[in-house]
């Protein structure tokens, strides 16, 4: 498996996405101390639109215990690989 850095995450209009099922997600650099499971930390997410409007969302994200998995999401199907 290779990460690559996403600058730009296309969202289609009036549409959600999910974040695991996309196999995307979001990284925490130049934290001031460790977090521990539980802690609550502020998020903040900018949205920049096609008509060059923007709009920032503030939000928090719960730490949470990693689950360790032998699934890998595919295109279009999930691989298990115990």
């Amino acid at each position: 498996m290779k990460v690559q850095v996403l600058r730009n995450l296309p969202i289609p209009e009036h549409r959600t996405i999910s974040l695991p099922t996309q196999a995307i997600f979001l990284i925490m650099t130049g934290l001031k101390q460790p977090l521990k499971i539980g802690d609550r930390v502020p998020v903040t997410l900018d949205f920049a639109f096609a008509d060059k409007k923007t709009k920032s969302i503030s939000t928090e994200a719960v730490v949470s215990e990693m689950e360790l998995s032998y699934k890998h999401f595919g295109p279009n199907t999930v691989y298990d690989h115990r």
